[in-house]
């Protein structure tokens, strides 16, 4: 969920010191107009009975559909613009011309009043995302230079941009809290882009029945200037109304006073936050730095304190001042604390105006904090015997997780160790802790499982999931044929992706009631999969590099035997000593051809080389169900015999075999496996 929020910006270079004011903002002026023309402006619409624009530099309105004139949300504003959608039939927007002067890359205050009448809730209906404007993207509407809607579906405003014409491009966005919109109340909406201090601002306010305007939101995002910027242009019309394409985004309401800059305006708010700490779990022993920078827009205010509030283990609420230093940086420490403790916490920054930010912007409103754990660094963070032989499963590791239990869990005293078990006897059934001590960048994860049938393709034996929730720090599920695969979401990890669990499948499957033993480790430069038999006899293995590279730290739940929220399928069968560190506890090896059991495959198989890319030599396993004549060879892409690495008759087993590739050059390259009745290939690639 913080990924939604303010994110952290170490990389920020270029902070404004605190109390001076940006060269590119306008003098400071009330909210919500009437608006004058200045040099700044680039677009300025009344609505005062027509589509005029009275800037010069963009055209006026054309009306598609149905568009009236009515009263506006305050005196003074002559008329407001009706943009009536009653049915999807209406397609009632509005567009303005595009001029260079509407492609924005640099600094700029978009604002205008909304009021929505009707909305939908979900994708089905015409009017579930309602814009107030939007610069519809060259590729796809929702590539937009800059947008302004509310999703319907959780009564949210949203506002952003995207980056690039790709869809591996980036939207860079502010969300308000749910439920922030009410069907028939007047929104003044302003949306900053701040290219100086690299911040997008989003500041609503609510008209009162008094007349007065009450800030109902206030919300900041840092972004990175090198890869979130800048934002991407197009010669598309600025639509008013509707996103420009998608036929779920019509408005069905009123606008007026649309104003846009190529400025900050500078208007009166709270500090704007451009980087604070956010820390991962901490160890025992010492005080926990944290840093915040904020500045305020404007020279009538400058900021005047900044706190951090923390409380341990959901206790009394406790508050630091943060200190100062020359470069405008506010720093200070939450004090040490205790290994298991969590401890949520939050920033609060203050102008002498008395205008109070937060962050994250919803800490108060939402209870919507920042938390890490206080960790032992070599230590077992989840110990899970099963031998209460009744009642909830209970974590006798020292950090006494709470552990919970969805749809029908039962004790068996089929066990693979101890006198208990326990058996997921329901449809949906798994155990469910939700804990900040289990991501971590190196770890060892090990359970027993016997399975009551083959588990489908996909089911989850355990994840330690993210948000969203498949970039997991780790997870062990269920490929094809009852294959297993074990891994970890690797953010530095770009081949073959980021899920390395993908690369890391093993050749053997599982049996029905049976009991098996996997362990999944990652350690400083490698992550491994190990799956053994009941008698704890290691069946398969494999094993990824990732160098100097680390899982994700998600902080998530962990799930044994499904995923929350997800309709992937769920584990069938009997679980027993789950055991998580979050270190790599033991010195786990990739096992030789001559180690490994005796058990003879199952079928022809053609396994992923290793490693993989590779320089200069690499490691091909295949397997023989039976005695039989066989060649493995190497081709270019064009198809060209450029290696004979088998020819001949092998004898069934587990089999490997070595290709160096000393004096070819990089790229990929096939190898193909062929006996009597079967013929695999499979790609590998040389990166000299």
């Amino acid at each position: 969920m913080l990924e939604k929020l303010l994110k952290h910006s170490v990389w920020l270079v270029a902070l404004l010191l605190l109390g001076s004011l940006s060269v590119n903002q306008a003098n400071a002026q009330g909210i919500g107009g009437p608006y004058e023309v200045d040099d700044n402006t680039l677009l300025l619409m009344h609505f005062d009975g027509s589509l005029d624009n009275v800037s010069d530099s963009s055209g006026n309105g054309t009306a598609h559909g149905t568009i009236s004139y009515s009263q506006p949300p305050k005196d003074g504003l002559g008329n407001s613009a009706r943009i009536e959608n009653d049915a999807p039939s209406d397609s009632s927007f509005i567009t303005i011309p595009h001029t260079d002067h509407l492609s924005l890359t640099g600094s700029w205050t978009i604002e205008g009043w909304i009021n929505i009448f009707t909305f939908g809730t979900g994708s089905d209906s015409y009017k579930w995302v309602p814009r107030l404007l939007n610069k519809p993207g060259e590729d796809a509407f929702y590539t937009g230079n800059y947008y302004m809607e509310m999703w319907g579906s959780g009564r949210y405003f949203k506002q952003g941009y995207h980056t690039t014409a790709s869809g591996s491009g980036q939207w860079i966005e502010v969300d308000s809290p749910e439920n922030l919109m009410e069907v028939g109340s007047w929104y003044h909406w302003a949306y900053i882009r701040d290219a100086e201090n690299n911040v997008m601002i989003s500041l609503i306010h609510e008209l009162q029945s008094d007349g007065s305007m009450e800030m109902v939101f206030f919300g900041v995002n840092p972004y990175d200037p090198i890869s979130e910027s800048p934002p991407l242009t197009n010669d598309n019309d600025l639509h008013i109304g509707f996103a420009g394409g998608g036929g779920d985004s019509f408005l069905d309401g009123w606008v007026d006073e649309i104003r846009i800059s190529n400025i900050v305006r500078n208007y009166e708010i709270p500090p704007v936050f451009t980087s604070t700490d956010q820390l991962d779990n901490q160890e025992t022993g010492m005080d926990y730095e944290v840093s915040a920078s904020a500045y305020k827009l404007g020279e009538s205010s400058t900021v005047s304190e900044v706190k951090v509030h923390y409380s341990v283990n959901e206790g009394t609420w406790q508050e630091v001042a943060l200190a100062e230093d020359a470069e405008g940086t506010f720093t200070g420490s939450i004090p040490e604390q205790s290994t298991g403790a969590t401890v949520d916490y939050y920033y609060s920054a203050t102008g002498s105006d008395g205008l109070t930010a937060y962050f994250p912007n919803t800490a108060v409103t939402d209870s919507n904090y920042l938390s890490f754990g206080v960790v032992d660094p070599q230590s077992q963070t989840l110990s899970l015997s099963f031998e209460e032989g009744d009642g909830t499963p209970v974590d006798s590791s020292s950090y006494s997780n709470t552990i919970e239990t969805q749809d029908t869990v039962e004790y068996s005293q089929d066990a693979a160790a101890g006198d208990y078990s326990l058996d997921l006897a329901g449809d949906s059934a798994m155990v469910i802790s939700d804990s900040p001590f289990y991501s971590s960048t190196e770890m060892q994860f090990e359970m027993w499982f016997k399975p009551d049938s083959i588990p489908a393709n996909e089911t989850r034996l355990a994840i330690n999931a993210g948000s969203p929730w498949w970039q997991s720090n780790f997870e062990i599920k269920f490929r094809a044929a009852g294959t297993m695969s074990g891994g970890s979401y690797v953010p530095g990890i770009s081949d073959p992706t980021p899920f390395i669990m993908d690369a890391m499948v093993m050749d053997s499957t599982v049996e029905a009631n049976t009991w098996h033993k996997i362990i999944y480790q990652v350690n400083d430069d490698s992550a491994i999969v190990q799956l053994f038999n009941e008698n704890e006899v290691i069946i398969d293995d494999a094993v990824f590099q990732i160098d100097d590279n680390d899982p994700i730290l998600t902080g998530g739940p962990l799930y044994i035997g499904g995923v929350g929220g997800s309709d992937t399928p769920f584990f069938d069968g009997k679980i027993d000593n789950v055991r998580l560190y979050n270190y790599a506890k033991d010195e786990l090896t990739i096992t030789a051809i001559e180690d490994q059991p005796n058990d003879l495959p199952k079928q022809v198989y053609l396994g992923e080389n290793y490693p993989n890319p590779f320089n200069p030599s690499t490691t091909i396993r295949y397997n023989l169900p039976t005695a039989q004549d066989v060649t493995l060879k190497v081709y270019d892409v064009l198809g060209r015999e450029v290696a004979t690495l088998v020819d001949g008759v092998k004898q069934s087993g587990r089999h490997q075999a070595t290709f160096d590739a000393r004096g070819l050059a990089s790229g990929v390259y096939l190898y193909k496996l062929q006996t009597k009745q079967t013929s695999l290939t499979k790609k590998m690639l040389l990166v000299k």
